[in-house]
């Protein structure tokens, strides 16, 4: 069975803005998209679930790829498959799927968040 991490493994694959102490330095703002293990530690996985607060009903790619198959007989071509959410449930479609985005904004550990998150008490960052 996986379990989910935020740990990377190589440096590199640490995406930060340009003046962090840290990973590869290759971001100019800390906005990517969100990744098959943001997903599983929020409470996507493999069976459908509509109780996270990621469900919304939408269909989203991840930055996570699933898998590269060689298209047989064919030099330098290749079908690519990334991690997406279907119903609250992880799936590997082809990358060419029209779906939705979630992006992910990093903030600095010393920014305040105050509020549940909810219409009526959203959060408020300082």
């Amino acid at each position: 069975m996986y379990k989910w991490s935020l740990r990377c493994q190589d440096n590199l694959d640490l995406y930060t803005t340009l003046n962090s102490t840290k990973g590869n330095k290759s971001l100019t703002y800390p906005i990517g998209l969100i990744t098959v293990d943001e997903v599983g530690l929020a409470g996507g996985g493999k069976i459908e679930n509509n109780k996270y607060y990621l469900y919304n009903g939408q269909q989203f790619h991840t930055l996570s790829p699933a898998y590269v198959k060689k298209v047989l007989n064919v030099e330098n071509s290749f079908y690519i498959n990334n991690f997406a959410v279907y119903s609250g449930a992880l799936s590997t479609p082809h990358i060419h799927f029209k779906h939705g985005l979630r992006p992910v904004i990093n903030l600095r550990k010393d920014i305040k968040v105050n509020g549940t998150g909810t219409i009526s008490d959203p959060y408020l960052i300082s």
